[in-house]
């Protein structure tokens, strides 16, 4: 079973795009996570409506390649249009130096990126901005930029507040990703999520969302952010519906500029039936197939086989499994895990205890080295925590069966990958008529 490569040049090019941009392309259809936007727009009402929200935040939780970025992109996407809400999107790196994000902030203001150092004061003064905004008094009254005013340690809300006028019905959304890199060393950090939430300490309406992995929300706690905020029930992000990639998939094949045409219907359902088998429904992994085919297209591989995309998806999430576990210092606790999971059936939970109590016996591991890998797993998302058991006892999962697969056969690719085609031959069966 196969597809011809009859793309033209024009297609080529389009395909070699999609290659070249990875994980910095937008997706071609956003699908799923409704809980997420339905929860962000309730507290947005709130705060619309009352001045402020029970909680100004929303903790956005998952592991590498969840679709965390996509989803703030979206919410970007849905406010920029809004008249009253302002979305600003930022990293955790921003919030480790103040002058980048006010830069940001006023940039998504409609202001230059010379604002910070006030080298146009003249120029901006009485401008408009976006959505009625205008400098503030505070802007060129001083003898001081703004960027001066913050080294001088005045607040970075303080700084907003004083160059920026901001209509009393306007609001910002403030979009942070990879907030796990945020450091303690920001002290106005609990600001930007609880202070100028509600109305009262500042003209600046803000809502936050953070987004990053698996312990965002201890990050967060251990600078300061309220235990309103990281105490509260985050969205958790891991696979997508099948219906849902589904919908993706009938997108890339439909998509105008890559020029896929005269499929046979039985063929294409074929390879989206192994594609979603494969992929674990795992949006990073769905990202991978598609850039695989369109590499394909690209090198002038006459003819896609459905053998050949599921090996590109087999080689792919082992050497991201691999990219993600070198970031854990495993050790002998790596072995404790390949042991255990062994000793489990596919997909059980099994608790952070009895790993630990392999990695001491066996091993002959300190508690204290323990803990460091476990939170280094927790970290990178090789876990996931059910809290609702004591610490020693959580229950822990491994989120996507390929990555479990691959821990149990002790890091071993070559042995994985042979794992993974076994338990696919079936998809190569399907009948084929073109």
């Amino acid at each position: 079973m196969h597809i011809e490569n009859n793309v033209t040049d024009r297609n080529r090019e389009a395909l070699d795009s999609l290659v070249r941009k990875g994980d910095r392309r937008e997706p071609f259809l956003f699908v799923g996570r409704d809980a997420v936007f339905e929860d962000v727009e309730k507290q947005l009402w709130e705060l619309r409506e009352a001045g402020r929200s029970l909680d100004n935040a929303h903790v956005i939780e998952g592991p590498p390649g969840s679709g965390k970025t996509s989803v703030l992109r979206e919410l970007r996407n849905t406010y920029i249009h809004s008249e009253d809400v302002l979305p600003v999107h930022l990293t955790g790196n921003h919030l480790n130096h103040p002058s980048q994000f006010v830069g940001t902030f006023a940039e998504s203001c409609g202001f230059g990126n010379n604002f910070v150092h006030g080298t146009t004061q003249k120029a901006y003064q009485g401008t408009l901005g976006i959505k009625g905004i205008t400098l503030g008094v505070g802007y060129g009254s001083s003898k001081l930029t703004p960027v001066e005013r913050l080294q001088t340690g005045e607040p970075v809300w303080s700084v907003l507040n004083n160059c920026l006028e901001v209509p009393s019905d306007k609001l910002f959304i403030v979009l942070i990703d990879e907030a796990q890199r945020v450091r303690a060393t920001y002290e106005d950090l609990n600001d930007i999520a609880i202070s100028l939430g509600d109305g009262e300490t500042g003209q600046l309406k803000v809502f936050t969302v953070f987004s990053g992995l698996s312990d965002t929300r201890q990050k967060l706690s251990d600078v300061g952010v309220s235990p309103r905020i990281t105490g509260s029930k985050p969205s958790r992000l891991s696979t997508l519906q099948e219906s849902e990639v589904q919908l993706v998939l009938d997108e890339f094949w439909s998509h105008s500029q890559f020029g896929f045409h005269d499929i046979p219907a039985n063929t294409l359902a074929a390879f989206n039936q192994a594609i979603i088998e494969t992929s674990e429904c795992y949006p990073r992994h769905l990202q991978a197939y598609m850039r695989g085919i369109a590499g394909e297209l690209v090198s002038g591989t006459p003819r896609i086989t459905l053998e050949r995309v599921l090996e590109i998806g087999h080689e792919f999430r082992v050497d991201h499994y691999e990219d993600v576990l070198d970031r854990v210092d495993f050790g002998e606790y790596g072995e404790a895990l390949t042991e255990c999971l062994r000793q489990r059936g596919t997909g059980e939970t099994f608790t952070a205890y009895e790993v630990k109590d392999i990695a001491k016996t066996k091993f002959g591991m300190t508690n204290e080295r323990i803990d460091t890998v476990f939170h280094q797993c927790i970290h990178c998302g090789v876990f996931e925590v059910d809290d609702q058991y004591e610490k020693v006892k959580r229950h822990l999962q491994v989120p996507i069966p390929s990555l479990r697969t691959h821990l149990s056969t002790g890091r071993d690719r070559k042995k994985t990958i042979e794992l993974l085609r076994d338990r696919c031959r079936h998809l190569l069966s399907a009948p084929c008529h073109g």
